[in-house]
């Protein structure tokens, strides 16, 4: 048996002794929070912007599917919250524009990674119309209806429309307004975007001429300003890229959920479910 207790001990002391080793020593990394096992958080007004156009475009829908009507108050409450900040933030967009913004439009800076941060009358555009339609959720606040009512300008009676109709004209506006809904998701692509940008381009560590600084060599400088400008050139090109892409993905994505649905209108009462209308 000699043999065989030798191979044992060797196999115990190899194989099973390091396991035990590593997973305690994984155990401890993962119980003090220590690398790779680390997790932080950092919530700046960005992410906090970020949170309210998330709770904007999926808490209506989340509302009539999971909550039931005696939510509907409080969760009133808390989008008129959002939709006061969301406001604030698109002003202050507007706002912070340099001047001249709309001459750079048009210039060799339009697609610097400096302009591209800026809000553009695309995405305004879009982002008013969200905000119009989001903030008849929280109408019932300020009137006599309850917030479980089917108000005249919300998700609830677009859907309500959008099914039963009962005419094709119901159903036409139905269909409508939830396409209106869909503009909603252009405040998180501006944010996506600029996001990409930012960690891209504008906090990209300086070459060129900064780390030149300091020597006097001339053909240096001159290689320095050269690379500069191709540095330039590139991030005006991949800002470009990501600018036009992101608003053809938008065109797009809103065209297919939100266009398409309208042309199904053509169909008898604007294929609208007349099971309950014609039971009575």
């Amino acid at each position: 048996f000699v043999p065989f207790i030798w191979l044992w001990r060797c196999i115990y002391h190899n194989c099973v002794e390091k396991c035990l080793r590593f997973t305690r020593r994984q155990a401890n990394l993962f119980l003090n929070g220590a690398p790779p096992y680390s997790c932080s958080s950092d919530l700046t007004m960005v992410n906090f912007f970020v949170l309210c156009n998330i709770w904007m475009v999926f808490m209506d829908q989340a509302r009539l599917a999971f909550f039931p009507p005696s939510a509907d108050f409080p969760l009133a409450i808390v989008d008129f919250f959002v939709w006061v900040v969301l406001v604030i933030e698109l002003f202050c967009e507007v706002f912070v524009r340099p001047e001249g913004y709309q001459i750079m439009l048009f210039s060799e800076k339009a697609y610097a990674p400096s302009t591209a941060q800026f809000i553009t009358r695309f995405h305004l555009f879009g982002e008013i119309i969200a905000l119009l339609t989001f903030v008849t959720e929280s109408v019932c606040l300020f009137s006599r209806s309850e917030c479980s009512d089917r108000l005249s300008f919300s998700l609830f009676n677009a859907l309500y429309m959008e099914v039963l109709g009962p005419t094709r004209l119901d159903a036409f506006f139905g269909r409508a307004f939830i396409a209106l809904v869909r503009l909603r998701v252009f405040g998180l692509v501006r944010h996506w975007k600029n996001m990409w940008i930012h960690n891209t381009f504008i906090t990209m560590t300086p070459t060129g001429l900064k780390a030149m600084v300091g020597k006097q060599n001339h053909t240096h400088v001159i290689e320095a300003e050269e690379k500069d400008m191709g540095l330039t050139n590139a991030a005006n090109i991949g800002t470009a890229l990501m600018v036009i892409n992101s608003h053809r993905a938008l065109i797009i994505l809103w065209a297919i959920i939100g266009c398409l649905p309208l042309f199904t209108v053509i169909n008898v009462n604007g294929n609208a479910n007349l099971i309950s209308v014609n039971m009575v």
